[in-house]
């Protein structure tokens, strides 16, 4: 008993120690982290806020004296301990909800707190809080906006916010689109469309995601930019943005206890959701155009450089022109150079393409080649363009390059070509004489009807008529209806998809795989077993069993569809692990649906289509 209880005790202490190990181990790390949902949002919505603390379970929660023109309201914390692979981690997390009440720009942080005995400061965040009025919200004008779409405060809605409401002819403006989503269950999310003829629309981004509290009630919100470019003058209306989307709507019940069996009780309608419209005037630009104008639109900044800058005469020299800002990169001539003299100029080459949309930069590349040694400076180039803040042209001058350039002895100037210099002897053609007498007439050879191989080139005619009716039947098989067409079809499709799904996951595409997996698999079982191939979910699994559709094939089609809508639903990370898994159950499926290894007698071979 004494031997048991000094076990006890030795196995005490040395939980104890370890557990100190630990916590020392934690405390050497600890780092602070400040995020917001969205660092831009506007008057009357509201933002989540977090301070993470990593490295501990217990910390101090900051005081905040939120600026003026912000509220703040503790939500509380939540924390985290794993241990895997004998690393040990922990962190802890204080939740806000932050308001604005003013619009402006704010600063939080950074923020200081006590964890594990140290003092921790956070890092610090820049918002920007627009008013609410600021910009057209949905339902302030226009009345075309359909069946299908939702008021300002509804479960789904559009909104459609230029940057302004004026611009200039070909002035780009950056514009927002807006999905706001409250207890609907959306699918199969198309991006925007804006179809309007007095204006360019840009491609669009990738959404951002956020939460966002209006008018009391939190959405769901995915924010799409772009940029349009009026093509126009004059008042027109803007809008309204459209966007297809797929929703879940409750069915109506003929069986409760088959619909919660198969989870059936919501069935997907196809929907177009619209924006309100807003007015947008375009005016021309100023009549006192300069005559270098480049056509740039908006706000610009432009670098030189030169290489090499020391050269022999007659050595090329590159200039590498970059205009960067925001406006109308893709439409802009290049900068011009004011002094040409001592020099050999070439045009100008685009080198970068421009964004677009958003500001960046394009770069343009100039060769020159110094035919004066006396050179001693390249420049200054110009850019001008207008800009729309002032209403007026500006211009952008470069300083001058300076460059050294060598004598080069065996420098010589391209000479005049001598076919130009009109001391050459002219050069004509001799016409043929007439032939008076038809000579020695003898045979050139047998005929070609004698040899053997002609009549044989007669039976190609044939032999390809005879082909094309065999391949004309081939086709029309494989265009039927009948079952074995189904089936070759969705197998080909199969076999082309797979490949490419192969691609996909080498390039790490693994959102892409994902859905092209669920076609696939979705169109071969439809074909095979003549299904609907929209409606083919894990609960197909029983129906096929029904079909004498082998258990261990049945249960892989439920685990992959089970799979798939984790990931498609839950909004989880497709790693490329979980992709290269998805795509060997993929295989394995078809594989055995195609020899017929996962199932009974539901399956007939595939035969000839030709009858």
């Amino acid at each position: 008993m004494k031997r048991f209880y000094r076990q006890c005790f030795y196995l005490s202490w040395l939980i104890a120690f370890g557990l100190l190990l630990l916590s020392q181990r934690a405390a050497l790390g600890l780092t602070a982290q400040l995020t917001v949902d969205s660092e831009q949002f506007r008057v009357g919505e509201s933002v989540q806020m977090s301070i993470a603390v990593d490295g501990a379970t217990t910390a101090t929660r900051p005081s905040i004296d939120p600026p003026d023109g912000l509220s703040l309201q503790y939500l509380g914390p939540s924390t985290q301990v794993q241990i895997v692979n004998g690393k040990y981690t922990a962190s802890v997390t204080y939740a806000y909800m932050l308001s604005a009440v003013k619009a402006g720009q704010y600063t939080l942080g950074p923020f200081r707190l006590s964890a594990g005995g140290k003092r921790i400061t956070t890092n610090a965040i820049t918002l920007e809080v627009s008013a609410s009025g600021a910009n057209p919200a949905p339902g302030s004008q226009g009345d075309d906006a359909g069946a299908s779409q939702a008021d300002d405060d509804g479960q789904l809605f559009l909104e459609l916010e230029p940057a302004k409401k004026s611009s200039y002819l070909g002035e780009r403006i950056p514009v927002t689109i807006r999905l706001y989503i409250r207890d609907v269950r959306v699918d199969d999310l198309a991006y925007p469309v804006l179809n309007q003829p007095e204006v360019t629309v840009s491609k669009f981004a990738k959404p951002l995601q956020k939460k966002v509290t209006r008018h009391g009630l939190t959405y769901q919100v995915l924010e799409f930019t772009s940029s349009i470019t009026p093509v126009k003058t004059g008042s027109f209306s803007l809008g309204p943005a459209t966007l297809d989307a797929v929703v879940r709507v409750k069915s109506r019940s003929r069986d409760p206890f088959f619909d919660d069996f198969f989870d059936d009780d919501y069935e997907k309608q196809a929907i177009q959701i619209k924006s309100k419209k807003s007015v947008f005037t375009v005016q021309s630009l100023p009549g006192n155009q300069p005559a270098d104008f480049s056509g740039g639109i908006g706000r610009f900044q432009l670098k030189v450089d030169a290489a090499p800058t020391q050269c022999l005469q007659g050595d090329p020299i590159t200039i590498r022109l970059r205009v960067s800002g925001a406006g109308n990169l893709d439409a802009i001539a290049p900068p011009v150079l004011a002094g040409k003299a001592g020099l050999k100029v070439y045009d100008p080459q685009r080198k970068a393409p421009a964004p677009s949309s958003g500001g960046d930069s394009v770069l343009f590349e100039q060769v020159l080649i110094p035919t004066d040694p006396r050179l001693r400076e390249i420049g200054p180039f110009t850019f001008r363009y207008f800009d729309p803040v002032t209403g007026r042209y500006q211009q952008l001058k470069s300083t001058t390059i300076p460059v050294s350039v060598k004598d080069n002895p065996n420098f010589r100037a391209v000479p005049q070509s001598s076919a130009l210099s009109g001391n050459q002897p002219v050069l004509g053609k001799d016409l043929i004489y007439i032939k008076t007498a038809p000579g020695k007439l003898q045979r050139q050879g047998t005929g070609i009807e004698r040899q053997p191989w002609f009549w044989g080139l007669q039976l190609l005619p044939l032999l390809g008529l005879s082909g094309a009716v065999v391949f004309r039947r081939y086709r029309d098989g494989l265009q039927s209806d009948t079952p074995q067409a189904r089936t070759l079809r969705a197998r080909r499709e199969a076999e082309r998809n797979l490949k490419q799904a192969g691609k996909l996951l080498e390039t790490g595409q693994t959102e892409q795989l994902l859905e092209l997996l669920c076609a696939t698999l979705r169109q071969w079982i439809g074909a095979q077993f003549n299904l609907p191939a929209a409606g083919i979910t894990g609960s197909v699994a029983q129906i096929l069993q029904a079909q004498n559709v082998a258990p261990e094939t049945a249960d892989r089609i439920r685990e992959f569809f089970d799979r798939y809508d984790f990931f498609r639903f839950t909004g989880a990370p497709l790693s490329t692990e979980d992709a290269r898994q998805l795509l060997d159950l993929a295989r394995r499926i078809t594989g055995d649906l195609t020899a017929g290894a996962g199932s009974g007698d539901h399956q007939q071979p595939l035969k000839k289509v030709i009858r």
